[in-house]
């Protein structure tokens, strides 16, 4: 008797989701989880959160074997978008973070938090976004997470070409993310990783440089050599955080 359509289709679903919870080898897997139901807490967890930028760098992370690397980060997501109660969908960075961490009961071994391109591109200015950034660093810090915090990358432009404040205010946001005390959790720099060593200004290697489409050079986003350097420099640092959690976490020895 030929099995019913239907039901082949829901079985191969089944087995895709049952794939998709699983950790993965290599250790350095990304594990979508934007319909937040692939619970897998624990010391060797690693919760990716942030915008589009994000999206694309972790594959390229060298982590210890069993590291379970869950990346939420979303294209146009923010910091100052509005919450939507939608964590599915929602663009909003703290949103999504929370809720992945409410399903997880906070049992993660490190949060990387990057964002703040969409902020600025939507005229909110860099005094919103600092706002939420504390506000989100605030809750993190209550929950006992460990947090990696990225200042915002390179971009292609400089202040001499980019007409508007966005650049200056991409600078300040950097400042005040990099000074001491400003924020709880670790602050991971690895924007010399995407820099133009030839620039006097902060901006992307032409090395890295993409395009948007044929006539458009896009501003943001580096290419993928670009994104494999900067994995290089933040790979160590997770490292370390996953590591140091993992250690406080481990059972006394009776004496």
């Amino acid at each position: 008797m030929r099995t019913p359509k239907p039901l082949i289709i829901l079985a191969l679903a089944a087995l895709a989701i049952c794939a998709a919870c699983n950790p993965q080898s290599p250790a350095t897997t990304t594990t979508p989880t934007e319909d937040f139901s692939c619970p897998h807490p624990g010391p060797n967890t690693v919760v990716v959160a942030g915008d589009s930028l994000n999206t694309h760098w972790p594959r390229y992370l060298t982590l210890p074997d069993g590291t379970d690397v869950i990346n939420i980060a979303k294209g146009a997501a923010a910091f100052t978008n509005p919450l939507t109660g939608d964590f599915s969908s929602s663009i909003s960075i703290s949103e999504r973070l929370l809720a992945e961490l409410d399903l997880r009961g906070n049992d993660v071994g490190a949060v990387v938090v990057g964002g703040g391109v969409n902020d600025l591109s939507r005229g909110r200015g860099s005094a919103p976004l600092i706002a939420a950034v504390s506000n989100l660093d605030a809750e993190l810090a209550a929950r006992d997470i460990r947090v990696i915090w990225q200042p915002i990358t390179p971009w292609a432009v400089s202040s001499n070409l980019f007409w508007d404040a966005r650049y200056d205010q991409r600078l300040e946001f950097n400042e005040w993310l990099t000074t001491p005390g400003n924020v709880t959790g670790t602050v991971v720099d690895c924007n010399r990783a995407l820099a133009d060593p030839a620039s006097a200004a902060e901006v992307m290697n032409p090395a890295y440089h993409t395009w948007a489409d044929l006539f458009t050079q896009d501003r943001y986003h580096p290419n993928m050599e670009g994104y494999a350097m900067y994995a290089a420099c933040l790979s160590p640092h997770i490292t370390s955080a996953i590591e140091t959690h993992a250690s406080a976490q481990a059972p006394v020895p009776a004496s």
